[in-house]
């Protein structure tokens, strides 16, 4: 297996240089980001390069890229700098983390980042740079789109489809035989039970705090 760039220098970046070290196989070897965010000539002790000059330093038929790159304009910057990669012949890697349960038959595309504990079951289909992050549980015969970010928690139910650029916060559900069309935006905790429309955003009932009420007016 070829040894990897990740793409990034965040805090998400970071992150996966720890999960590839500690859980693959592969290894970094350098960061890239585009030039004009480039703050120093290193990031967690190794070199930055430039995503412009990458294929001059790291040959894409000897390295692939890993996208750190989290859900910024609905997961467009993602997308862009996917298709920048591809566009100058590289692979882009995927990382599934070793305590994700995923069904043998489900149906994984390319530079997809799937986190702790997350799971499949069968007759699932996932497309292309996605980001699941942990105890994501998707249920038998959902099909996920491309560049969709689905947050810690989230559950999908059966026969549910995810369109494209979407974005579910934490703990939200999908009920059964829902489709969420392209760029919906699913607030932490919200619980969608109907088909959305592009660009729509589903948001949890409002939280209050009593007025008059202590915490041990209740048995809890």
């Amino acid at each position: 297996m070829k040894d990897l760039i990740i793409v990034g220098t965040g805090s998400f970046a970071a992150l996966m240089k720890f999960y590839v070290t500690q859980y693959d196989t592969r290894k970094v070897a350098a960061f890239s980001v585009e030039q004009a965010y480039i703050n120093g000539p290193f990031f967690e002790e190794l070199p930055v390069c430039p995503l412009e000059r990458l294929t001059e330093r790291y040959a894409s038929d000897t390295y692939d890229v890993l996208l750190a790159i989290g859900a910024r304009n609905m997961n467009k910057l993602r997308e862009r700098l996917f298709r920048f990669c591809k566009d100058k012949g590289y692979h882009v890697a995927s990382f599934i983390h070793p305590s994700c349960v995923l069904s043998p038959d489900t149906k994984i595309g390319e530079g997809n980042i799937i986190l702790e504990n997350s799971l499949t079951q069968p007759f699932v289909e996932i497309g292309d740079g996605n980001l699941f992050w942990d105890n994501v549980a998707i249920t038998h015969n959902d099909i996920i789109g491309d560049f969709n970010t689905i947050s810690g928690g989230v559950g999908l139910c059966g026969f549910d489809t995810v369109g494209n650029y979407c974005y579910l916060g934490k703990y939200s559900m999908v009920f059964d035989n829902v489709t969420l069309a392209d760029y919906t935006l699913v607030g932490a905790g919200a619980h969608v039970k109907k088909n959305t429309k592009p660009y729509e955003v589903v948001v949890p009932a409002k939280s209050i705090v009593l007025e008059n009420k202590k915490s041990t007016d209740f048995q809890v």
